[in-house]
């Protein structure tokens, strides 16, 4: 039951002084009411989103399977949807998990709003030395761009900022239904 989730944080937030932050999935109904909830009970962060491994079934040797398979570019778009909706409607850091792979993607991530990036399949492939490289590429961005400081960008496109804030709802899915014919 997620109300048994909820007094967690707050039975661990009466233990501790540490920061708390709670990786969700992304099959909440009200992603918005949970975040609101964990913020209420004492989280200073979420995560978004929790990327889980599933098995699989094959018909051939009836049998499952169950193999790591690493997030790809494409994963990223829905915790990012839910960074740029979540950004200045809480309090909480804005973890974006699954899909980040390069500078880019990080800096993408930051425009949205997040104030963490997770990027555990970038690094198991390229190992801990590739964070130089994306690291080079978001300076060299900001050079560009004239930002000093990530916060000088951190939410700039994020719905609370962006020019059209229609973009980040349901109901654009239609609008670029129509626009196709």
């Amino acid at each position: 039951c997620i109300r048994d989730r909820y007094e967690v944080v707050e039975s661990v937030r009466a233990e501790i002084k540490l920061p708390i932050a709670v990786k969700l999935s992304p099959f909440y109904t009200s992603t918005v009411n949970v975040v609101h909830e964990l913020e209420q009970r004492g989280a200073n962060g979420v995560v978004l989103f929790n990327r889980f491994l599933q098995p699989d079934i094959d018909p051939d040797t009836e049998t499952l399977s169950s193999q790591m398979i690493f997030s790809h570019a494409e994963e990223m778009k829905v915790p990012l949807r839910w960074v740029a909706l979540l950004y200045g409607r809480t309090t909480l850091d804005l973890s974006l998990s699954t899909g980040a792979h390069t500078g880019r993607d990080v800096i993408k991530a930051l425009l949205a709003g997040a104030t963490t990036v997770q990027m555990a399949a970038t690094l198991l492939r390229h190992g801990v030395h590739y964070l130089s490289t994306m690291l080079m590429h978001m300076q060299n961005w900001m050079q560009e761009r004239g930002y000093n400081s990530v916060n000088e960008f951190r939410g700039k496109l994020s719905q609370k900022n962006c020019d059209d804030p229609f973009t980040f709802e349901r109901a654009q899915y239609v609008k670029l239904l129509l626009d196709q014919k």
